[in-house]
């Protein structure tokens, strides 16, 4: 990042802050107080926090950063009952949480994404190169699995130092035909019985003799350069156990993909470059993501016993003391089309986070893992649990006010919020390089939106701790794109 790049980015940042003030404006001033105070001092506290321990080597007190969120959930409600003699109603109580979380999770994400987005470097690999290996599991992928191919055998990655095995995992369509139609040298196709997409990459293991282990859903279609940046990226840091890719939506056009494309871009260029920076990324996605072959042999390679092997293995692996960081690896998939689809792509993610949280859950009490201990469990668990919840009752909150006919203080309350979510959206636009117009559609992640995801995620909650019966939910490929594939 340029000179120009970053201090229009603090620029940004700044602007997102001081928009803070309409808040003010629109609120009880003492409230206004109590919530950003707490949020932003805790923010800092954290911040700091970070940095001595990450100075000193200290990871075994980061258990003080689960002090500081707790510090923001119970202070401002403790604050506001003395403040105004004891009279506080519940709804009021979870508003003042949640602004609070919204002062703390800008002031708290913003300036560490920012810190890696300006300081981190891309890496391209340099000989000597070492070998890596593919793995594309595929389950009736026909329509898609081609240019998947495709894309991987034109990688500029030296072609005699890696290979690509496709895993047909017992599909009942084209799939297998149609790889073997796309496979030239160096691409191996095999096929077994289903059993799931750990099962396939583990099967693809046994025929892997790479040294970097890249796997690659069959509906992604990666950039040339990608698997360069990702063996860069081991190559200079030896502590690194996996990397993540930049993943982008390919399917746009409509109000659902749109919304998903603005969401991966927040999410990747906000929330998943500040857990970067401290070498935590707690998701190697399975649609770009590459491991050392050492580090998948330690932990296990992948269990079956979540619906989220992508989120389990990466746990494990933090787990192993290895890092993971974000790599500027660029690929292309498909996100669902429709409200079904992603609702059940969604439930069987928000589902799999749950089960991997529960099954690791002894990393909530073991001070040896660090910031995976201290920070990305307990706002994992937050965004699991407590976000939602607070994002419901304020909805209760605002239909109250709406039937007391104050409309007009909740269209100021949600230009305020719509223009913050803006703001931070054409932040992390303009760092990624995209059109600004998607931006436009950031109020929906404030009503709308919001309100399906936050559903959904209490519905995954529910089902896991009631123990439904927990199947693969997935979306179904879109016809538009296969027609489209084929008249390619």
């Amino acid at each position: 990042m340029s000179r120009f790049e970053r201090a229009a980015a603090i620029v940004g940042i700044v602007v997102v802050f001081c928009s803070f003030g309409l808040l003010y404006l629109l609120m009880n001033r003492y409230v206004f107080f109590i919530c950003a105070g707490v949020g932003v001092v805790t923010a800092a506290g954290s911040l700091l926090a970070i940095a001595v321990l990450d100075r000193t080597d200290n990871r075994e007190e980061m258990w003080l950063l689960g002090f500081f969120y707790l510090l923001a959930i119970l202070t401002p409600p403790v604050f506001a009952f003395a403040l105004f003699d004891g009279v506080l109603a519940p709804l009021s109580v979870v508003f003042l949480v949640a602004l609070t979380l919204v002062f703390f999770y800008y002031s708290y994400f913003l300036p560490i994404a920012l810190f890696d987005v300006s300081t981190t470097e891309s890496h391209t690999a340099s000989a000597p190169y070492p070998t890596v290996s593919v793995l594309v599991p595929a389950y009736n992928e026909a329509g898609g699995i081609g240019a998947c191919i495709d894309a991987l055998r034109a990688s500029e990655y030296p072609e005699d130092k890696r290979e690509i095995i496709v895993i047909d995992d017992g599909s009942t369509d084209g799939t297998y035909e149609e790889a073997l139609a796309h496979a030239g040298e160096g691409v191996k196709v095999v096929r077994k019985r289903n059993g799931g997409k750990h099962s396939a990459m583990n099967y693809g293991m046994l025929y892997a003799d790479g040294e970097i282990v890249v796997t690659v859903d069959a509906d992604s279609v990666v950039a040339p350069n990608a698997l360069d940046r990702l063996v860069g990226a081991f190559q200079a840091d030896p502590d690194l156990g996996a990397v993540a890719g930049n993943i982008k939506v390919d399917n746009r056009g409509s109000l659902v993909t749109n919304l998903q494309s603005l969401e991966y871009i927040v999410g990747i260029l906000v929330f998943r470059r500040a857990f970067s920076a401290l070498g935590s990324v707690p998701v190697v996605p399975g649609a770009l993501g590459a491991y050392r072959r050492e580090v998948l042999d330690a932990v296990g390679l992948y269990d079956p016993d979540t619906l989220t092997e992508d989120f389990d293995t990466s746990i494990k692996t933090l787990k192993g003391d290895w890092k993971i960081r974000s790599v500027d690896a660029l690929c292309k998939t498909e996100a669902p089309m429709t409200w079904t689809d992603l609702y059940k792509q969604r439930l069987r993610w928000y589902r799999g986070n749950f089960m991997t949280l529960i099954k690791h859950r002894d990393v909530f009490t073991n001070t040896r893992f660090g910031y995976l201990q201290g920070g990305v469990f307990p706002m994992m668990l937050l965004n699991l649990t407590v976000v939602p919840l607070a994002g419901f009752v304020i909805v209760a909150s605002i239909l109250l006010q709406a039937l007391a006919g104050e409309f007009l203080t909740l269209l100021s309350m949600f230009a305020f919020f719509a223009l913050l979510q803006g703001l931070l959206s054409l932040i992390a636009l303009w760092m990624d390089g995209e059109r600004a117009s998607l931006a436009l559609y950031a109020p929906l992640f404030i009503v709308g939106y919001r309100q399906f995801i936050d559903t959904v995620v209490l519905k995954a909650v529910l089902d896991v701790l009631t123990e439904r019966d927990l199947q693969w939910t997935s979306a179904k490929r879109s016809t538009e794109r296969l027609r489209a594939r084929e008249g390619d």
